[in-house]
């Protein structure tokens, strides 16, 4: 099973665990995880990148969720830090703002609006790598679905 752990609270962990099918491993304190979640801002890409520096042990290469915090654009700071942080992960993958998800009580609820197509398009992203990862050499899609049930 995957494992989501976020670099500070209020990242979008719990959110992409749940879209994910996966275990909300709460923030990160050194344990293994598969996704690792930060905000798109200068700070929290810095916590980022120390947490990867102190995953260097861990046996599975380490996906980069980078989840938009606001409906405006990356700052350069964030990608350079980005870019130089790349090498050093299996997949860095920039999960968009939903700005309408401010209105929901529950965003992935079943009766939700359908996500936007580039946050589908991340999360399908992040699975293809997640999969690999899991079982290298394996062919066909995902175990889990971007879609509703």
């Amino acid at each position: 099973m995957l494992k989501v752990a976020g670099v500070g609270g209020g990242v979008g962990v719990t959110t992409l665990a749940r879209v994910l099918q996966a275990d909300d491993e709460g923030i990160y304190v050194g344990q293994q995880t598969t996704v690792l979640v930060c905000r798109s801002t200068a700070s929290s890409v810095a916590a980022a990148t120390a947490a990867v520096a102190a995953t260097t042990a861990q046996p599975t290469p380490l996906i980069l969720a980078v989840v938009g915090d606001g409906p405006w654009p990356v700052p350069a700071v964030v990608r350079a830090r980005l870019r130089m942080l790349a090498p050093h992960v299996a997949l860095v993958v920039h999960v968009p703002y939903v700005g309408r998800w401010r209105e929901l009580d529950d965003p992935l609820a079943a009766d939700a609006p359908t996500p936007p197509r580039p946050f589908r398009a991340a999360i399908t992203a992040l699975l293809h790598t997640a999969h690999q990862i899991a079982w290298p050499g394996a062919h066909g899609s995902p175990p889990a679905s971007t879609r509703r049930g």
